[in-house]
């Protein structure tokens, strides 16, 4: 009609090609299903995932549920997480912690978890972990001597008073408390100040005079500092 080629109108199929193909379709769709490919390693649990289990089982007074696992967080390749974790075991303050925090303690390479382990034994309060701490009282880290000291006394551990009265003796002796103003309420000092003030205070804790008079006292009786912890320790007690 317009000068177009007319096209050939589409022919009906007929039964036995309509029969040939429903076959066709049905074939295809036999046979077994292919199971879903299922990756070899697990997926990687975040950062803030942790995190978030953490703060569940602190809240909860527990260390495992909801997926999260306390101890195991303790063993993170991330030391903040340890940290972290070690922190939230003390404040569940179950015993079951603290082999884990032992292991913190002893062996781990970031100072500021092994001081946060120490630390969180002293929370939980459980006997077992004194002798990791008393050991600790002789680390080269004067940090992880002070939470050790500050952990004995928590726990109210009277026989490291010696320990801790001598710790803090060889700090003064050092000098380390040389030049401090009596009223310097800085904070925080220097490491060794920290574990001078820290063992003080514990000895305090323990109500061991003579371990502490042994620490502060020089052979007249006399206090060895006049800064304001060491007055208040021989007030206390």
């Amino acid at each position: 009609m317009n000068g177009l080629p007319s096209l050939p109108m589409s022919r009906k199929l007929s039964p036995r090609a309509i029969v040939a193909i429903v076959a066709l379709l049905a074939a295809s769709a036999c046979g077994p299903k292919v199971a879903p490919q299922i990756s070899a390693t697990p997926p990687v649990t975040g950062y803030d995932q942790k995190m978030r289990w953490i703060l569940q089982l602190e809240d909860e007074r527990q260390l495992k549920g909801g997926g999260g696992d306390i101890l195991a967080l303790l063993q993170d390749p991330e030391s903040r997480v340890r940290r972290r974790a070690a922190l939230a075991s003390g404040r569940v303050c179950l015993p079951d912690a603290v082999p884990g925090l032992i292991t913190l303690l002893e062996s781990d390479k970031d100072f500021e978890v092994r001081q946060m382990a120490a630390f969180a034994m002293g929370l939980i309060g459980d006997p077992s972990a004194a002798p990791a701490l008393t050991a600790a009282l002789a680390d080269a880290d004067a940090t992880i001597q002070g939470r050790a000291a500050e952990a004995l006394g928590a726990i109210g551990h009277k026989p490291a008073a010696p320990a801790i009265s001598a710790m803090v003796a060889a700090h003064i002796a050092a000098g380390t408390l040389n030049g401090m103003n009596a009223d310097d309420m800085g904070w925080p000092k220097a490491p060794p100040v920290e574990a001078v003030r820290l063992g003080t205070y514990a000895l305090v804790r323990l109500g061991s005079y003579d371990a502490l008079a042994a620490a502060v006292l020089d052979r007249d009786g006399q206090p060895r500092s006049r800064w304001w912890p060491v007055a208040f320790a021989l007030q206390r007690i």
